[in-house]
């Protein structure tokens, strides 16, 4: 079965420009991207890492490294000029003129092999690789206990649901295994209900992102160990981890 058209608000991963730039002024473009894992649907496991042109990916330097050896591609389908780097025989169809994005590929009626999920934000800083999922809430978080009240309804959302529930972002986490990236989850607020403009001046909670704590967000449980800071501090939590 080829991957389903999403039927709700943001389900295809959107680079915030205020993040995407804040993290490259402190860790150097160079240190910062954002990661597809391109995976076969009847292995049910990611084949490639995929660096698609985009606002995030434009000058990358350094990489997270696979302990199982699955390769790193960088994808341009965008230019006139199609490119994909190194050109492995298997994906030589993405660069036919046919298709705009990854994305349009894997939503398209010819695709009946993969699926695509991001790794939302990732960067290098002096305590290793992290990286982040980042999901937006509109109601305030006005203390860490109200934060955690609303995150607790997450399972909620149409892309919990399912027999599979959050399969997903299970395999984000096996993912940033395997490139030993330090995961976690961020959740920040937008200024109203209708729209997706981020308050900048807001909340944020971040905690760390588990197998065990997505069981516990299906069971409509709060996550544990979160800590509440504001949307202006929550990149330096991301960074020095959680003692």
């Amino acid at each position: 079965m080829p991957q389903a058209i999403p039927s709700y608000v943001n389900s295809i991963g959107k680079i915030e420009t205020d993040i995407s730039n804040d993290l490259s002024r402190k860790y150097g473009k160079k240190n910062t991207l954002n990661i597809i894992c391109l995976g076969k649907i009847l292995d049910n496991g990611t084949v490639f890492y995929v660096l698609e042109k985009n606002e995030i990916n434009s000058d990358i330097k350094n990489l997270p490294k696979s302990q199982k050896g699955i390769p790193f591609v960088y994808l341009d389908l965008k230019s006139n000029n199609q490119k994909l780097y190194p050109n492995y025989h298997e994906l030589q169809f993405l660069i036919d003129g046919k298709y705009k994005s990854l994305m349009e590929f894997t939503l398209s009626k010819n695709n009946n092999d993969y699926y695509t999920i991001d790794i939302d934000y990732v960067f290098k800083s002096l305590n290793g690789w992290k990286g982040f999922e980042f999901t937006t809430f509109y109601m305030p978080f006005k203390n860490k206990h109200e934060a955690e009240r609303l995150i607790s309804k997450i399972n909620r959302r149409p892309s919990w649901k399912g027999i599979y529930g959050a399969r997903s972002l299970r395999r984000i986490v096996k993912d940033c295994e395997d490139l030993n990236i330090d995961l976690y989850m961020v959740c920040a607020n937008t200024l109203k209900k209708v729209g997706s403009k981020l308050d900048l001046t807001g909340n944020c909670y971040v905690f760390k992102l588990s197998i065990e704590q997505i069981n516990k967000l299906e069971k409509g449980q709060p996550p544990t160990n979160g800590i509440l800071c504001s949307f202006k501090k929550f990149i330096e939590v991301v960074e020095n981890g959680f003692k």
